[in-house]
């Protein structure tokens, strides 16, 4: 390691509050609020410090994680709309910012294809899925949910939590639902809901979200497309370059019930994640 990589943070951290007092001058944000304290900005000047000894996520070359830097504009409309710490579990909790909710889940629905939809933000991915497949169990309360090996955790504990069965099917040698053994799962019965995963956390690999959804509609089961990572691949899904195949993402418009992120390519500060259903009753 040389000295341009010990460096790093350094850099990175005085890149981060160049662009915080650019977008949202901080002094400007305590006047506004009330006089500053005595300690308020030693705590803040303390803060900056101790957050050089995390990753740097934001940075563009960054590749060893899912965490994507927020756009500016995104960064700053959730810091000015924090300043009014909204709170949308109702219209009177927040009025405008629900409004902008609902248009913002809209949009997410547009681009995976859906015509008609109910969903809303969450926290996370996790939340999403738990909220999908408590549906999916209060429709199918004594039949299994199925996902595939590779198919993230959240599954198997969100299923537990809930008391509902979960099981997995193997993988293929790209780490999709190897498709024999789940159209072998589904031809014995007793198979409420199948997640499919068009892009995993662990691998990055997409299952035939086309052929999932055909082996569904022959054995009247539901379909969960848990696109928490891979969704935002929908814009780059059209076969050309770089190479995103078209086909398993377009297939996500025949999911019952769609679970994607923000907070990671939607390039949204975290958390946010977003669960959709195709009907809307």
């Amino acid at each position: 390691m040389g000295p341009e990589d010990v460096r790093l943070p350094d850099a990175l951290s005085e890149r981060l509050a160049a662009r915080a007092q650019e977008l949202l001058p901080l002094g400007s944000l305590l006047e506004d609020a009330h006089a500053p304290g005595p300690g308020e900005r030693e705590a803040l000047a303390e803060l900056a410090e101790r957050l050089r000894n995390t990753y740097p996520y934001p940075d563009p070359h960054y590749a060893g994680q899912m965490l994507k830097p927020p756009t500016a504009i995104a960064w700053a409309a959730y810091a000015t709309a924090m300043l009014l710490n909204p709170n949308n579990h109702a219209l009177d909790g927040g009025p405008a910012t629900a409004e902008m909710e609902k248009e913002a889940v809209a949009q997410i629905a547009a681009m995976f294809g859906y015509e008609q939809h109910l969903g809303h933000l969450t926290a996370s991915g996790t939340i999403a899925n738990l909220e999908a497949l408590w549906v999916a169990r209060e429709l199918h309360p004594d039949k299994a949910i199925v996902s595939g090996a590779n198919a993230h955790y959240t599954h198997g504990r969100v299923s537990a939590v809930l008391g509902a069965m979960h099981e997995t099917v193997p993988q293929d040698a790209r780490g999709r639902i190897e498709l024999h053994a789940l159209a072998g799962r589904l031809a014995r019965g007793g198979v409420g809901t199948v997640v499919a995963t068009p892009g995993t956390t662990a691998l990055g690999a997409v299952d035939d979200v086309g052929a999932i959804a055909d082996l569904c509609a022959q054995h009247g089961a539901r379909l969960h497309v848990d696109a928490a990572y891979g969704g935002f691949f929908r814009l780059l899904a059209d076969g050309g370059d770089p190479g995103v195949a078209a086909a398993p993402f377009a297939a996500i418009a025949r999911a019952d019930s769609i679970v994607v992120d923000p907070h990671k390519h939607g390039l949204q500060p975290y958390g946010c994640g977003c669960v959709l259903f195709a009907d809307p009753g």
